[in-house]
């Protein structure tokens, strides 16, 4: 996968980009993506959640949010 941005969602370089509006926008969009759902439903299943999450990944934040609320149950 070289350097092009195949879904045009502006990731090619995130680090130098300042427009952080656009990004967010980006991460909100693709969290809502059919694919997206169905990953996090795998991620659960697949889990063995214990007593802790660490959340070390890219995004808002929304799965480990979602997630958490299977560590409190």
């Amino acid at each position: 996968m070289g350097d092009e941005d195949r879904h045009g969602l502006g990731y090619g370089a995130v680090d130098d980009d300042s427009n952080v509006s656009a990004l967010l926008t980006a991460m909100d969009a693709t969290a809502g993506w059919e694919a997206t759902r169905r990953l996090r439903s795998w991620e659960r299943k697949q889990l063995g959640l214990g007593q802790r999450l660490l959340d070390v990944g890219c995004g808002l934040g929304d799965a480990a949010l979602a997630l958490s609320a299977d560590l409190a149950r």
